[in-house]
């Protein structure tokens, strides 16, 4: 969310919108950070900022399930995207005692930059 706020625009040619896995592909004006890409790969939320990365956001330990961003973007002045995660423990051993997962939902703006 903090990233999302924090970047100039959206690039909604490169994103991937309402699908599961998702893939939100941010305008930054430091260009360390242009793009900035949130993406999932073998069920690991990465990050990927301009040409550093991807950098792994989630361990080994758990997985991501489920990744939509939706575009909920009314007028070319306030971008808003919404963020929909599930991330699972890594339960190889299919013991039941350890089958746990969580359903995250979350939005954020990018205002236009004057």
């Amino acid at each position: 969310v903090q990233e999302i706020r924090g970047s100039s625009d959206l690039n909604t040619g490169a994103s991937i919108f309402g699908v599961n896995p998702g893939t939100l592909s941010l305008a930054n004006d430091d260009s360390a950070k242009n793009p900035t890409i949130f993406d999932v790969n073998n069920q690991r939320l990465r990050i990927t900022r301009g040409s550093n990365g991807p950098y792994q956001l989630t361990s080994e330990k758990v997985r991501v399930t489920n990744l939509t961003f939706t575009n909920l973007t009314v007028n070319k002045k306030t971008k808003n995207i919404k963020i929909q995660m599930t991330v699972q423990y890594y339960n190889p051993a299919s013991v039941n005692i350890f089958d746990a997962s969580a359903s995250f939902e979350a939005s954020a703006v990018i205002r236009e930059q004057e």
